[in-house]
């Protein structure tokens, strides 16, 4: 909020983007180190706040009624609510560009940016009417990539006229999407990126090793992706999320990294970013090990409330059976309770 309106004077951001500690920031928080980067982050106008505001019927957010963070805690996980549809709505009231002084920006790249930007936040991003075509058809490869479908987000960047990354948002894209394929190709881009997010680097070349069934240069490179996540935040959680299955499958083929990892995943990410899936690649793992050595070890710090899935409630069953552990008894009564509540199989008990 501010008492009067806000200025977006192009020269003075400008000079403001191109000085510490502003550079480094937006470089490491936004991957942006120019304007049209910072502006593919404007959302709307207040002209269109003051609209939403005027509906009739609409309750007001205000410091003693939080609606709105009633609301998205009350629906959080389920998916409600998509920036993107807000950024639609305002291209088409004309009120998704800051009026700005002094200066020209480069619309069409802040268009661009914004689409990586979207895909960065693992939103697919949906063509709208505004783009160009070469930007409905970065905007549907991108969605494919943001969907786990690496392949055809492959097809269709190939097929794009431009093959550089926009910006520094699409260069770990272009860079893990070739490494998916077992392209050595993405190299130059894993060089590149290394210089702005060495934690993605190292993540998305143990992608290009696994892909290639190097398992030790692959172990390594992940022993220092994950390193390196706990003191860094910042890295995509897409990527990284990618690198902690590609753990699991390197534990499967390589036993002395198995250990290796085991060992370094145990320690909580930076934020304790990724955590329910970082326990989950910690107990995968411990199944290519000694499991009385190692299985209480996987299971630490999520007693009494371990999550609330099948294969860990087995596991942990096992676990403690095979260890002695005097928490068996509870292990097999919550694993009883979890099978007690799944569905009955539509034709069960018909004769």
């Amino acid at each position: 909020g501010a008492m009067k309106p806000i200025v977006y004077d192009v020269p003075a951001l400008r000079a403001r983007i191109d000085e510490e500690p502003y550079r480094s920031a937006l470089q490491k928080v936004l991957r942006t180190g120019d304007l049209e980067g910072l502006l593919a982050r404007f959302v709307a106008r207040d002209s269109l706040a003051r609209s939403i505001a005027a509906i009739p019927g609409v309750p007001h957010n205000t410091d003693d009624r939080t609606q709105v963070e009633f609301g998205f805690a009350r629906t959080v996980g389920q998916g409600r609510f998509d920036a993107s549809e807000v950024w639609l709505t305002a291209q088409e009231r004309k009120e998704d560009r800051p009026a700005t002084t002094g200066g020209d920006v480069d619309w069409d790249r802040v268009a661009d940016q914004r689409i990586s930007m979207i895909a960065a936040s693992q939103i697919g991003p949906a063509p709208s009417p505004g783009m160009s075509p070469e930007q409905r058809a970065r905007a549907t490869a991108e969605a494919s990539y943001v969907n786990g479908r690496l392949e055809d987000a492959l097809r269709g960047w190939s097929r794009l006229k431009r093959q550089e990354p926009a910006d520094l948002l699409e260069l770990p894209l272009m860079a893990e999407i070739l490494a998916d394929a077992g392209s050595e190709m993405s190299l130059p881009f894993v060089t590149r990126l290394r210089f702005v997010q060495p934690t993605e680097a190292d993540a998305v070349q143990a992608e290009l090793f696994v892909r290639l069934a190097q398992w030790s240069q692959a172990a390594a490179a992940l022993l220092s992706a994950f390193e390196r996540y706990r003191g860094d935040p910042w890295p995509l959680p897409g990527i990284m999320s990618r690198a902690l299955r590609a753990a699991v499958q390197v534990a499967s083929h390589d036993g002395p990294a198995a250990l290796l990892l085991f060992e370094t995943l145990r320690t909580p990410f930076a934020g304790f970013m990724l955590d329910q899936e970082r326990r989950a690649a910690v107990i995968e793992i411990s199944g290519f090990l000694d499991l009385k050595a190692h299985c209480a070890e996987a299971l630490g710090g999520m007693e009494p409330h371990v999550p609330w899935q099948r294969p860990v409630l087995e596991y942990r069953v096992r676990c403690y059976q095979e260890t002695g552990d005097n928490r068996a008894k509870d292990a097999r009564r919550d694993l009883e309770a979890f099978v007690s509540g799944e569905p009955v199989p539509f034709g069960a008990g018909l004769l």
